[in-house]
């Protein structure tokens, strides 16, 4: 099979209509896609397609002036599988027929986090297409004789303005300093959010310093006023948030350029530089569109073994189902034609024990199923299984709690 036929959504497959909130002179302005990590593994290709297919079509009807792969087109670092590769080569080089490509390398496309603006990665080739831009090291362009945009590859945290440091200076009486409206990158910069953590170490970037537009963090996040995470086009695991988007930016004449001092003091913050443009408003000059592709959404369903037989899956959803209950509850359905059926339907199955579950954290777009034991039931039930846990619980707890028949009726027992 044709490997650009795959990118071609089918007939029943949603394409969503595009449609700009933001208001374009093809004259002045300059327009911009930025697409976050697509991460094509081979785990995601069932997926990946109508995502692929909804971004071309998306920037077909769009016409930017330019487009950028915010980094992680790939997954395993120096382990390239053939089909993942296949799939980014066909997206990428589709759209390179609409509009100038830039392809940032992230940390995912490289032989480790460490690599530091180097060319080991799966992407070399395209250096050899037309219209695009492979982005391995640090790069500095001018768009309609106006727009002075940077381009970094993922660097290890701490080492972004090292990285810029490579540009050659405008300004020969001023080598410390760089100038320019926006940034993009793949970067972890200091108090963006992963998942419940929050980045110390993260590169430290002044609030007056350039507009940041960046892969690497999954979510979409302003984690200070100059910093943009676009996050990915779709969910890659069931713990994602669902408000997944790519995003279209407007720059307009009112945009200040910027000026960034990539000398920093013993802490590795970058030294303060205050002229007339960088204490202007930071919104001022461009604006953003977020898009939704339309994709199904993941959710978490939980259920347990004795509902297995009258349990209906959500429709249109990518569906991971938990089935708690105890060790013999589980041995007890792990046989059953209907757990073949819901794998037919690639529904991922997943056992969890009471025991080992009684701590799990249900996230925002978790889908709950059937009645839920609060932690100390679930607690006691577990330790009822053992005479010695049993009077230990009743040590500490003070003995039974009186929803124990709920729960015992709950499970069947």
């Amino acid at each position: 099979m044709d490997a650009d036929s795959t990118l071609s959504p089918k007939k029943e497959d949603y394409v969503p209509k595009y449609e700009s909130k933001l208001i374009y002179n093809q004259d002045t302005d300059l327009k911009i896609l930025a697409i976050g990590d697509v991460h094509f593994k081979i785990s995601n290709i069932h997926e990946s397609k109508p995502m692929s297919a909804n971004i071309i079509s998306i920037a077909k009807e769009m016409k930017p002036d330019l487009i950028i792969a915010l980094g992680d087109l790939l997954d395993k670092h120096s382990i390239i599988h053939v089909d993942p590769l296949t799939m980014a080569i066909s997206f990428l080089g589709q759209l390179k027929e609409i509009a100038p490509l830039y392809v940032i390398i992230g940390n995912h496309d490289l032989v480790n986090n460490s690599a530091f603006m180097t060319n080991q990665h799966g992407f070399n080739a395209l250096k050899l297409w037309s219209n695009t831009k492979v982005v391995d090291s640090v790069y500095k362009e001018t768009f309609k004789n106006k727009y002075e945009l940077i381009f970094m590859p993922y660097v290890y945290p701490g080492r972004y303005l090292e990285g810029i440091s490579h540009l050659s200076p405008e300004n020969p009486d001023e080598p410390g300093i760089r100038r320019c409206h926006v940034a993009f990158g793949h970067q972890e910069f200091y108090g963006c959010k992963m998942g419940a953590i929050v980045s110390t170490q993260g590169d430290k970037w002044p609030h007056n310093y350039p507009l940041i537009i960046s892969g690497h963090i999954h979510d979409y996040q302003r984690p200070q006023c100059n910093i943009v995470y676009t996050g990915t086009p779709m969910q890659h695991a069931h713990g994602d948030q669902n408000n997944k988007t790519i995003s279209e930016f407007v720059l307009t004449p009112d945009m200040p350029v910027r000026t960034m001092c990539v000398d920093t003091d013993e802490d590795n913050t970058p030294l303060k530089h205050d002229d007339f443009a960088n204490n202007l408003p930071m919104e001022l000059g461009w604006n953003e569109n977020r898009i939704d592709l339309g994709l199904m959404k993941r959710v978490i369903c939980y259920i347990n073994p004795s509902e297995i037989n009258t349990w209906v899956p959500p429709q249109n959803k990518i569906v991971k189902l938990v089935i708690r209950g105890t060790t013999s509850q589980i041995k007890g359905i792990a046989g059953l034609d209907r757990l073949k059926e819901l794998k037919d339907l690639n529904i991922r199955i997943v056992f969890k024990t009471i025991e080992d579950d009684n701590q799990h954290d249900l996230s925002d777009n978790t889908t709950k199923s059937g009645p839920q034991l609060p932690y100390l039931q679930s607690l006691e039930l577990a330790a009822s299984q053992d005479q010695g846990l049993q009077k230990l619980f009743t040590k500490i707890f003070g003995g039974t709690t009186e929803p124990k028949r709920a729960a015992d009726k709950m499970i069947g027992g």
